[in-house]
């Protein structure tokens, strides 16, 4: 008779064993399709989209807004100093811009920003007045900064406290938000760190793209002739912005460089390494 009790318990342990072996298997499935829908709203605004999946499961999409190019990014930042994990997305303008240096406007900047480049670049000056007090401008020649109003928009951009960087460079403009931190609670209890467990909001990505738009042309005439320029938009089109490119250490931090080659994406999205993620 022992032996039958014995023989039950292990039949119910092994049960219990595949069920919850399934349930993991069903979740991981949810998740991946989740994560690969992430940008569900950018074919709906974007024109002659293409998307191809990260290594993280999260899509990058590329199309056009506004006659501008644009390159869409989620990367998902678990980075051990982090309080909580974030989850980023950078949108970016890969369109000639009339400027001579690349700069970069960080909030609350750590120096541990895996989707930027900002902590290299050699030099940091002031910010002119109407910045929160929390940014901080790095860039590539302190003597060639964007002009004043283009500063004063951009100081009106991060009255939003979910921006958390600009970039703007000759090859292009970027901006990086925090579109969602994981659950606090299940994060400090059972360390779980899922993210992009809805899609972004197709008002929030129509905000950003208008946003972006009108920096770019907001720089005058200057910028629809070097759009015009077909072998200057060749280039940043086949090779996005170095100054923009993102680190190959997190999913969405790296200049728009070095990706896996994608045959559909190749012409519009600049190479990203495999894993690339933007405190």
């Amino acid at each position: 008779m022992s032996h039958l009790i014995q023989l039950a318990i292990a039949l119910g342990f092994g049960l219990l064993c595949l069920q919850t072996l399934r349930g993991l298997l069903l979740a991981a499935r949810a998740r991946k399709a989740t994560r690969a829908g992430y940008f569900a709203a950018g074919p709906g605004l974007l024109k002659d989209h293409r998307l191809r999946i990260e290594p993280t499961g999260f899509p990058r999409m590329a199309g056009r807004y506004r006659g501008l190019r644009f390159d869409l990014q989620a990367v998902p930042d678990t980075l051990a100093f982090r309080k909580l994990p974030a989850l980023w997305v950078m949108v970016t303008v890969t369109e000639p811009q009339p400027l001579d240096a690349e700069t970069h406007i960080m909030a609350r900047a750590s120096g541990q920003e895996s989707f930027s480049t900002f902590s290299q670049m050699p030099a940091q000056t002031n910010l002119p007045p109407g910045f929160p007090p929390d940014c901080t401008l790095r860039c590539s020649d302190p003597r060639a900064l964007p002009p004043p109003d283009l500063m004063n928009r951009l100081a009106a951009i991060f009255a939003d406290p979910n921006i958390k960087e600009a970039v703007l460079s000759p090859k292009g403009l970027r901006l990086v938000v925090l579109a969602e931190e994981a659950e606090r609670t299940n994060y400090l209890i059972f360390r779980d760190a899922e993210l992009g467990k809805t899609a972004l909001p197709v008002a929030n990505l129509r905000a950003l793209l208008e946003t972006l738009a009108d920096l770019h042309y907001s720089q005058g005439p200057q910028t629809a002739i070097l759009n015009a320029n077909p072998a200057k938009s060749a280039s940043v089109e086949a090779a996005p912005p170095g100054d923009l490119a993102r680190k190959a250490t997190s999913p969405e931090a790296a200049p728009l460089k070095t990706a896996p080659k994608s045959a559909t994406l190749k012409a519009t999205i600049p190479k990203a390494t495999a894993h690339e993620a933007p405190a």
